[in-house]
This record gives structure tokens, C-alpha cells and sequence, in this order.
């Protein structure tokens, strides 16, 4: 599965849509009702996938067992790239305008704060989410703008 980046991220006029590829037959087809969505990211369980408009101001859901989609939820503060817990109950994703890690329940739709990512900040310039561990941990990733040079030396025998 894959879907077509928006043009402000560089590539100017395709088409926009969430595709899959058979890897038996190489054929590529289009998922319905995927227009202008991009960013798709299947749950670990199979049955759901989650895909962006290219606005990236909400999460649409799509039911592979009804083959219909919903809206999970809006978001005019902006969503990183959304990321499934393991057992497929929830979507973490970043707000980058608020520094925060939240998560949506895929039934419940409700929207929680994980971790504000303002108090890493204080020792990094950036903080961003990465992924789910299997555990359903959310590492996150932190960065220095500057930083200091050390050297090393070393007398071997």
C-alpha cells in the first residue's frame, strides 16, 4: 500500500491517492474513495488502515471488512505521521504546533495526551515521534542544534 506525497512536499501535480500493489500480479489499484489521501498506515491486525488528506488537518479510517471509510478525527493543530499500537486500538501521532504526543481510539475516537514534549525540550532543540515498540512503547527522538567535540586519546600497548 502507498500513497501519493502532496505537492508541497514535491511532487507537483500526480494524481493523489491510497493504492495497493499485488506483489503476485503487479497490479496497482486504487482503493476507493481514497482521493487526495496520502500517508497510509495499515493496523498490525490487518483489518484497518489509516490515511491522511493532504490538508494533513485529520485521520480517515478505512474498514477493510465493510470497505467503507470514517473520519477518526480533526485536527486543524496538524498530525505527524500516525503511527498504530499493537493491538490495533489506538493511533499515536505528534502535534508538531503543540509539541505533543497524542493518541486516538480507533472506536472510541477520543483524543489523550501521551507526552508533552515541550519538557524534552528543555535539553533538546527537536523532539519528534518515531514509531511503537512491540510492547506499545512510543520512542521518541531528540536532537541537539549545537553540540560540544570531544577527543580521545589513547596509548595501546
Amino acid at each position: 500500500m502507498f500513497g501519493r506525497i502532496p505537492d508541497y512536499m514535491g511532487e507537483a501535480a500526480a494524481p493523489r491517492a491510497i493504492y495497493t500493489l499485488n506483489l503476485d500480479t503487479n497490479q496497482v489499484t486504487t482503493l476507493p474513495g481514497s482521493e487526495d489521501l496520502y500517508s497510509p498506515h495499515w493496523s498490525p491486525n490487518g483489518r484497518y488502515m489509516v490515511g491522511m488528506p493532504t490538508s494533513g488537518d485529520r485521520l480517515m479510517l478505512f474498514d477493510f471488512a465493510t470497505q467503507r471509510w470514517t473520519k477518526l478525527i480533526d485536527s486543524p493543530l496538524g498530525i505527524g505521521t500516525p503511527r498504530w499500537s499493537p493491538d490495533s486500538e489506538y493511533v499515536y501521532f505528534d502535534r508538531h504546533v503543540r509539541d505533543v504526543l497524542v493518541r486516538v481510539g480507533r472506536s472510541s475516537r477520543k483524543l489523550e495526551t501521551v507526552l508533552d514534549l515541550k519538557s524534552a525540550k528543555t535539553y533538546a532543540s527537536e523532539c519528534d515521534f518515531d514509531n511503537m515498540t512491540a510492547d506499545g512503547s512510543p520512542p521518541i527522538s531528540c536532537w541537539l542544534d549545537g553540540g560540544d567535540i570531544y577527543a580521545l586519546d589513547l596509548d595501546l600497548p
